[in-house]
């Protein structure tokens, strides 16, 4: 399970990387693969660390709170929005450096450099959930011929 995720960490990295590469070549940039893959990735390592802790704190927060005693559905629902709208903050923070870095490292203006990571994030985003949308609707079909 770690390896296979680890792997399609990867692969969603480089992917995501050329992808990038392509976009600020055809918006003008002469930037190298490396170097922009080099700073995109280090815009995005304190953002992967941040949430990790982030989720390792709502865990803990949760069993304290439940081997006190205090814990309900009440204040599990609280944890969860707050740990979300944290989460969304970090990513919201993660992609401003991602928009900096980048336009740093190719010389954009901020739209050419939100331009080279949003064109490869909406394709991502639209291949997994197209790949999600045909693993559901496998299961549903599965499902519907065993009943």
């Amino acid at each position: 399970m770690i390896a296979s995720t680890t792997l399609a960490v990867i692969a969603v990295s480089l992917a995501f990387g050329a992808m990038a590469f392509g976009v600020a070549r055809m918006l003008g940039s002469k930037v190298e693969f490396g170097r922009l893959y080099y700073m995109a990735s280090l815009a995005a390592a304190p953002t992967f660390v941040f949430t990790i802790v982030i989720n390792i704190a709502m865990l803990l927060a949760r069993h304290m709170l439940s081997a006190a005693g205090f814990f309900t559905l009440h204040t599990g629902g609280i944890l969860q929005v707050g740990g979300t709208i944290v989460a969304v903050c970090v990513t919201i923070y993660g992609f401003y450096l991602l928009t900096v870095a980048i336009g740093a490292i190719c010389k954009f203006e901020r739209p050419k450099a939100v331009a080279t990571w949003l064109a490869p994030t909406a394709a991502i985003l639209a291949a997994l959930a197209l790949l999600f949308s045909t693993v559901f609707l496998g299961l549903i079909r599965f499902l519907i011929k065993t009943i």
